[in-house]
């Protein structure tokens, strides 16, 4: 997983028709003295205690990559025993994009569209007013911890990035939440839903960290992998099998993928 991180391909030069960077070759990243495990032991205790105070919040919230940092194949979305039928779920997805994008696009703030997906009732609408977080409803949580629950949650990324981490904390943290979908107000959209997430913290600990390294290196080459670095690492989660990912990228960035 990390070595397809360290090695996806980026020389730090910045494209002007998309104003992202191009490719580079393998090895751009070595450096005499450093390696990935001095790295994640000097930032796996920062990351674990921002998972640890997500488990023991009271007030669950999604954000977007609140941070600066800088195709797995689009399948046809199945119907599960017990859950709504392709249509049915069809029909309420494109109610949950509307609303989140047509709120977030007139107030530049994150919203939220929670329902269930055996009936397809709607259990919330919400904002906080930020651009970067959305707070669940205390009601809407004690629901999610449910394991015999299935939930989705639908919010607006207003920066058009992909989940964040806190973002699949929470798909982690609370047993009744099957689907995490963030929208883009450039038309993406990213959508995570249970793997296997026994190793979650482990896993999501050593991607994010190798992450910041590389966005690290990448800015002293005067350069910027903001806007990508979230997708970056849920696609190596999804490669270790923590998460099912897919997603619907912007015009820009599907032709910068597709180079």
């Amino acid at each position: 997983m990390l070595y397809w991180i360290r090695h996806c391909g980026y020389n730090g030069v910045i494209d002007p028709k998309i104003g992202l960077p191009q490719g580079i070759d393998k090895g751009w990243d070595y450096q005499p003295g450093a390696s990935v495990a001095d790295d994640l032991a000097r930032l796996k205790k920062m990351e674990q205690d921002k998972l640890r105070q997500m488990s023991n919040d009271n007030n669950d919230v999604l954000e977007g990559r609140s941070r600066p940092r800088g195709e797995l194949p689009k399948q046809a979305k199945s119907t599960e025993p017990g859950m709504l039928s392709t249509d049915q779920l069809s029909k309420i997805e494109g109610d949950a994009k509307a609303y989140v994008v047509g709120q977030g696009k007139k107030d530049g703030n994150e919203h939220l569209y929670a329902y269930d997906l055996n009936s397809g009732k709607v259990l919330a609408r919400a904002t906080s007013n930020q651009r970067e977080a959305v707070a669940i409803p205390d009601e809407l949580t004690k629901l999610a911890s449910d394991p015999n629950q299935q939930i989705a949650y639908h919010h607006s990324h207003p920066d058009s990035f992909s989940l964040s981490l806190r973002d699949l904390g929470l798909l982690n943290l609370r047993l009744g939440l099957e689907k995490m979908v963030a929208h883009g107000h450039d038309g993406s959209w990213y959508q995570a839903t249970r793997g296997d997430m026994q190793n979650f913290n482990d896993i999501l600990i050593a991607a994010d960290s190798e992450m910041d390294r590389q966005a690290d290196l990448v800015r002293r080459r005067g350069a910027s992998i903001t806007g990508i670095d979230a997708h970056l690492v849920n696609l190596a989660l999804a490669a270790e099998g923590v998460i099912k990912y897919q997603y619907t990228l912007s015009p820009a960035l599907s032709a910068f993928f597709e180079k």
